[in-house]
């Protein structure tokens, strides 16, 4: 492929002229903030071994060691971010080379040269369903070249054909083989180690730990503290200024990158390659959700990536897309499906635009046929299920399994998987409108008229489903938006529809979005308020309206009840907090005794939902059966004198499961009401 071939997209070289420009401004800035901020903290230093040279004594010791530490802390700040080394964790990796695996290492050799591209210094094998080129990063990697490792996930490698699986590995490489592509990491590093320098202070804070120590030398620390986040104050606005330009050019990478990836492979392999992996990736969750839902059974698997497989295929079944050359032939649409939210806080460092985007850039080249190899990439591989073997044990050696490990055999994973999905699964025939959005449990007056339906499926169109599509993506992200709003959550930035924000922008963009969801939500419930009312008016006078009308009751109470119980499970929780204290018995005991006055009411609604339904149908059988064990346990959190571990552990995973086993139970409550809104619409 010739070097030059996207030399001249003007899109992507204005948007890396500007970050150029950025890049420029910002570093005369910091020159300038660095040199000051260098000459204050050698200034301090000089006060302080001043202050001990003219009156030795042990108070000016205190005391103008204080400020040489705080000077110290401030040059701390300035230069860590050229010591600071960005390693991956590869202790699960395994390393293959040419001479075990030439099949895979031959179609390596194909990309490199087809992309003109770097050869990797390093390939890995890992279990998760990606693929990328990686390295450790530095400061010296913006002056001497960094040799990069290919890293390759066998949940991937299982989910593609070969010719799909080198359009991937093209476009990881895309990012190298072009000239202005090469700018565009540079300007990566250095966004990187801006960022680092600003937000990643954990040496720092062992550094004060390490010196804390002297009521003065704190106080003195506390003006250094002060005055670096003087420094991080005009640091982060300089950062927001690069990194905006940035984002533009990090866009224009990856359309550039998907276009080498195209003109290498063809369209065909890299666009069902690009639609497929959701849909892997969500497969791949929900094979290893199986085992986590049954921890208790000590259940292990050989072959991890034969059950994702099946499990692939079987959603795929569910959800009406073909599979063609044994692998699903996802479109958009059933992407969408599955992407039911604007936010990425996952990978922060890489401005993804949308698949459909994506998939609009591509058509942008001329159509080049090849021969496509439909073999599947995990072939590639020599000894195969050693590898796998070797991957999957790997996968599972951090499960704290507790007795002798149980081989699950294939057809009882593929019997109880189906099972799983079954339970709550909604029918087909609503065409996932009610993945999105709840039936109506009321009609109002002006409903109750409703003219004769042409068809019922317009219940349940295309146009129908994407507007439940977009009001249920609002209400995903609006929860998402407030469980990280906090500061504990640790977020610092995440993106939303392509752009980035900070975690100070998150009220003004859940108030952007409480207004769409405002104005979407009022035609979904226009909508399932029609639909009701065609139910109501076609049962009138049959079996079917009484059973209607009483699983419209349960839900309904279904629905009032989870919200009462939203205050009283944050008391429950606020009331267990002390577990995370280390505190006096005394303290522990009254905690316990306060905790136990709202366990009380908890554990007596538990009971009352196991009657309507077992814990294990609500939550797999490893998690039904500790919620049993915990109804049925009357051992105290505490003794007097120490706490009792199994049963404060038992207890925190009652607590994090709690919203999941209400969630569940409406959601099958749900289920059997739209069955029931089915059989009339079919009558």
């Amino acid at each position: 492929m010739e070097t030059s071939l996207f030399a001249n997209e003007e899109r992507f070289k204005k948007q890396a002229q500007k970050a150029a420009r950025s890049i420029v401004i910002f570093l005369i800035c910091y020159f300038i903030i660095f040199i000051l901020s260098l000459a204050l903290a050698i200034a301090i230093m000089a006060g302080g071994f001043f202050i001990i040279a003219s009156h030795p004594s042990f108070l000016t010791l205190l005391l103008g060691g204080g400020l040489m530490v705080a000077g110290a802390l401030i040059l701390f700040f300035l230069f860590k971010f050229m010591f600071s080394i960005k390693k991956i964790d590869r202790s699960d990796y395994i390393e293959v080379y040419r001479t075990d695996q030439p099949a895979l290492f031959d179609t390596i050799d194909r990309v490199v040269q087809g992309t003109n591209s770097v050869y990797p210094k390093r390939v890995y094998l890992t279990n998760d369903v990606n693929a990328m080129v990686s390295y450790d990063s530095s400061f010296m990697s913006l002056f001497v070249p960094t040799k990069k490792n290919l890293i390759i996930g066998l949940g991937l490698m299982n989910s593609l054909s070969t010719a799909e699986f080198e359009s991937i590995l093209a476009h990881e490489f895309g990012h190298f083989s072009q000239d202005s592509m090469k700018f565009g990491s540079y300007v990566y590093q250095i966004n990187r180690i801006l960022f680092d320098q600003l937000y990643d202070n954990d040496s720092i804070n062992r550094f004060i730990q390490r010196f804390n120590q002297s009521g003065i030398i704190t106080l003195m620390m506390v003006i250094g503290v002060k005055i670096i986040i003087g420094i991080q104050f005009l640091l982060t606005k300089l950062y927001e200024f690069v990194n905006k330009s940035y984002l533009a050019l990090s866009r224009e990478m990856e359309f550039q990158a998907d276009l080498v990836a195209a003109h290498y492979s063809g369209k065909k392999p890299f666009k069902s390659a690009l639609l497929r992996t959701d849909l892997a990736s969500f497969s791949y969750q929900e094979t290893l959700q199986f085992f986590t839902n049954r921890m208790s059974q000590n259940l292990v698997t050989d072959d991890v990536y034969e059950l994702q497989d099946y499990t692939m295929k079987y959603i795929a079944s569910k959800n009406k897309i073909a599979v063609k050359n044994g692998f699903p032939d996802v479109s958009l649409d059933d992407i969408n499906a599955y992407q039911n939210t604007k936010i990425n806080i996952e990978n922060q460092w890489a401005s993804h635009p949308s698949t459909q985007d994506r998939l609009e850039n591509i058509e942008r080249i001329e159509h080049q046929e090849r021969i496509s190899n439909e073999t599947p990439a995990i072939d590639l591989l020599a000894n195969k299920a050693s590898i796998v073997s070797k991957i999957t044990k790997n996968l599972f050696k951090h499960v704290p399994y507790k007795g002798a490990l149980v081989q699950v055999e294939n057809k009882q994973f593929e019997k109880d998987y189906a099972n799983d999905f079954e339970r709550f699964a909604i029918d087909p025939y609503f065409n996932n409108y009610y993945r999105y959005t709840d039936p109506a449990t009321r009609i109002k007056k002006k409903d109750a008229a409703v003219s004769n339906v042409e068809s019922l499926q317009d219940f349940y169109s295309p146009e129908n489903i994407k507007m439940a599509q977009k009001y249920g993506a609002l209400v995903n992200d609006l929860a998402t938006l407030e469980s990280i709003k906090p500061k504990e959550s640790g977020i610092k930035f995440f993106e939303y529809d392509g752009k980035k924000y900070t975690r100070n922008q998150i009220d003004a963009l859940i108030e952007k979005l409480e207004a769409k969801k405002e104005k979407n939500e009022k035609k979904v419930n226009k909508h399932n308020r029609f639909i009701l009312a065609y139910c109501l008016q076609k049962a009138e006078g049959s079996a079917l309206e009484k059973s209607l009308k009483k699983a419209l009751k349960q839900y309904e109470d279904i629905q009032e009840d989870l919200i009462s119980k939203e205050q009283s499970y944050l008391e429950l929780t606020e009331k267990a907090e002390f577990l995370s204290y280390t505190l006096e018995p005394e303290v522990i005991s009254d905690e316990q005794i306060k905790f136990r006055s709202v366990e009380i009411d908890w554990k007596k609604y538990l009971k009352q939902v196991r009657e309507e339904v077992s814990f294990e149908t609500l939550l797999g059988h490893y998690l039904g059966q500790e919620f049993d064990k915990y109804l049925e346990n009357e051992r105290p959190l505490f003794n007097g004198s120490h706490y009792n571990d199994f049963v404060v552990e038992r207890l925190v995973l009652i607590l994090h499961n709690i919203p999941q086993l209400l969630h569940n139970r409406a959601l099958i409550q749900k289920k059997q009401l739209v069955e029931i809104m089915k059989e009339i619409l079919e009558s």
